[in-house]
């Protein structure tokens, strides 16, 4: 039991350990990392203590003490110069608790240390923006640090699925060409879509490739998407359009499946959109075809049947 205690005393020593602050020159942008880390994993570890109720009663009155200590040293050490030396000695102090509950603890250990993991990524990151964001979480301001992170990740995940985009456009070219199959191409946007599915043209060739594969419902879940991350008034006029030529592709004139409007709906919405557009004076001169062919098609379909 022993052996036990003192083994997982010395792993997490060496999950938790690092320079408490106060004992490094400022301008050691690694030390402030890690000073940065240590904090949100301390910070973290009372949180867990107190959810999983891994800590005693004495243990949490403990550290929310030190929290408190912590928070009102941090803000007076830019105008009090002891603050910092007595910041670095309540950031011990919380280090040596978490390490006595580390130390019982395995769950307790093993989750922090994965927290660490997680937070010492971002502060590493390339990416200054990521580290202010951080740095604004572990001073207090979560909400606003963790929305930072997450505009910064999802400005990133439209960087990849352009990047994607660009390669499927470049695939589509070969598979004109004959060098590639329908088939090929599809998985490609698909990727795309799935990291930025608000880029509405990626469904509209998402929607001619199912087709074009002969599969009709993929082509109309797409049709579909297009029209529900439709950006603007051209963008719902092209998704409807689309949208009428899956469900007559699939002999869906008359709505015939459940309560969804038939091809002939859709393209009376796209129409009505369309005029709406050109009586404004907003539909582009490249998009006039757009009136002419929904009007052709309407007409089409209102045709008697032989």
């Amino acid at each position: 039991m022993r052996a036990s205690i003192i083994l997982w005393t010395l792993l997490a020593s060496s999950l938790l350990a690092t320079p408490v602050q106060g004992e490094v020159p400022p301008s050691d942008r690694a030390a402030e990392t890690r000073a940065l880390v240590q904090r949100l994993v301390l910070d973290r570890a009372a949180a867990v203590a107190s959810v999983q109720r891994t800590a005693d009663e004495r243990e949490e009155q403990l550290f929310a003490e030190l929290a408190a200590k912590d928070h009102r040293l941090l803000a007076e050490q830019r105008t009090r110069k002891e603050a910092q030396a007595e910041l670095a000695e309540v950031t011990a102090d919380r280090q040596r608790l978490v390490e006595k509950i580390a130390a019982r603890d395995r769950q307790f250990a093993a989750e922090i240390e994965e927290y660490r993991r997680q937070v010492a990524s971002i502060a590493d990151s390339p990416d200054p923006r990521k580290r202010e964001a951080l740095k604004r979480y572990a001073e207090g301001d979560r909400a606003g640090g963790f929305d930072a992170l997450v505009a910064i990740q999802n400005a990133e995940t439209k960087a990849v699925a352009a990047g994607w985009r660009e390669i499927a456009a470049l695939a589509q070219d070969r598979k004109d060409r004959g060098e590639l199959g329908t088939a090929e191409v599809i998985p490609l946007y698909e990727t795309a879509q799935t990291l930025d599915p608000d880029y509405t043209w990626g469904w509209l060739v998402l929607r001619r490739l199912y087709r074009e594969a002969g599969r009709l419902p993929d082509a109309r879940r797409a049709a579909e998407q297009a029209l529900a991350h439709a950006q603007g008034d051209r963008d719902r006029a092209t998704a409807e359009n689309e949208l009428g030529l899956v469900l007559t592709a699939e002999g869906d004139l008359a709505g015939e499946l459940g309560n969804l409007p038939g091809g002939e709906f859709h393209w009376r919405e796209a129409l009505r959109i369309a005029l709406d557009l050109q009586r404004q004076g907003r539909l582009a001169p490249g998009d006039a075809w757009m009136v002419d062919d929904l009007q052709k098609l309407i007409g089409a379909e209102e045709k008697p049947k032989p």
